[in-house]
């Protein structure tokens, strides 16, 4: 359990089990923390099962499984044994400044989707340590799941936040995206397609159970989420 004494920025409450650096500064997050402590705690109190127990219910549960499916006619056999494999896209600005968000969400939720991307714009780094443009230098040495969208007309760091200039460039940089993912291989890789923002906490297994249950065919079309209103006046909804 985090303890209260401890100042909001000590920088052991921003630290993963595995040593990484896991978030900054987030608002309210003394109590996030906790609540996910909580959480793991409940989860450590029901207690794992003997490893000979978890082999003989995994072993009869598959046993039974086969048996269910070969009483099955091929259509409703087809039905159990479907496919549900989901692609997390994630829009992403490489800089120093957010590498722990990326680093999280690899360790976290991202590592439960069937393939993770995060698409980033061709320019990374930032004032400090200096940007770089991978259209006309491309050797930048990024991980395999990290995706250059070469062809994005609006650069993200063209203008400071204090002032004003055309370098909003999300819907952009989204719909671009999803072109890439089609364009190479996508709809091989997965029957779903998730576009998740950083700040953002996906349980992919949860994704799969709804859509399970309610018996949705990737084969046709869906749309899932709402409309969100931006909270600054004149401003589109997206």
């Amino acid at each position: 359990m985090c303890n209260n004494s401890k100042k909001k920025n000590d920088a052991s409450l921003f630290i993963s089990d595995n040593g990484s650096l896991a978030s900054r500064n987030w608002p309210n997050f003394d109590m996030t923390y906790q609540y996910l402590q909580r959480v793991r705690q409940a989860m450590g109190a029901a207690g794992p099962l003997q490893d000979s127990k978890r082999s003989s219910d995994l072993s009869g549960d598959i046993s039974s499984q086969k048996r269910k499916l070969s009483l099955l006619g091929s259509s409703d056999r087809e039905t159990v044994q479907r496919k549900d494999r989901l692609y997390c896209m994630v829009p992403f600005i490489w800089t120093p400044k957010l590498l722990p968000s990326y680093h999280a969400i690899r360790n976290t939720w991202g590592k439960r989707c069937d393939t993770l991307k995060f698409m980033i714009d061709p320019i990374i780094g930032d004032e400090h340590v200096g940007f770089k443009d991978l259209r006309s230098n491309s050797t930048a040495d990024l991980p395999e799941d990290v995706v250059v969208i070469y062809d994005i007309q609006r650069p993200w760091n063209a203008c400071p936040m204090s002032e004003e200039g055309n370098c909003r460039n999300i819907w952009e940089k989204v719909w671009r995206s999803w072109v890439w993912v089609d364009s190479h291989g996508g709809r091989d890789l997965a029957e779903w397609f998730v576009k998740v923002d950083a700040d953002t906490y996906l349980f992919p297994e949860n994704f799969k159970r709804y859509v399970r249950a309610k018996q949705l065919s990737p084969d046709e079309h869906h749309y899932f989420g709402h409309r969100l209103d931006h909270r600054i006046d004149n401003a589109a909804p997206i």
